[in-house]
């Protein structure tokens, strides 16, 4: 995704949230202009908006604390990344 895809799929998120987003049911039940087709849950976009925000406004404090199993994730990517290469 470029960085414009990210940050709109990051502000849809956002703006979806605002409402509350049920993040303690497993259930897909949210959809996304920017993400056709798919199916989400409320952890899945939380996860997702943060990511996209640490990417491209690292300042901003969503009030989540993810910090910790999101560089978990980002550690098991660049390591499955460099076992293909």
């Amino acid at each position: 995704m470029t960085e414009e895809e990210i940050k709109a799929l990051s502000f849809e998120i956002g703006m979806l949230g605002s409402s509350g987003l049920d993040y303690t049911s497993p259930d897909k039940k949210h959809t996304l202009r920017n993400c056709p087709g798919e199916k989400f849950s409320g952890l899945q976009l939380m996860c997702l908006m943060y990511a996209g925000f640490s990417r491209f406004a690292p300042e901003q404090n969503l009030s989540m604390d993810l910090e910790e199993p999101f560089r978990t994730a980002l550690q098991l990517y660049d390591a499955k990344k460099e076992e293909n290469e």
